[in-house]
């Protein structure tokens, strides 16, 4: 599984972080809640192959893929610096 990291500027909120990422990686809707053993609190495809949560000591936000590459994570990373600034 591969991470990104990533820090929106200005007042979004959680859902609306989740919401515009399961559409950017090809879902119309997110699942939410999601188990908060395992540190995301998002479930963003109904698969269960993409997660979202936030660091609460530094307030980054964590996309998660199951299946993703390094290639594509990288990718992510970019897009969700332009989207979120």
């Amino acid at each position: 599984m591969e991470i990104i990291r990533f820090k929106p500027r200005g007042k979004w909120q959680e859902a609306e972080v989740a919401n515009r990422l399961a559409k950017v990686i090809g879902y119309t809707d997110y699942c939410p809640p999601f188990s908060k053993d395992s540190g995301y609190k998002w479930q963003l495809n109904a698969s269960n192959d993409w997660w979202m949560g936030v660091d609460q000591e530094t307030g980054e936000y964590i996309l998660a893929g199951r299946y993703a590459s390094q290639k594509l994570m990288d990718a992510l990373k970019v897009l969700t610096e332009w989207i979120f600034e």
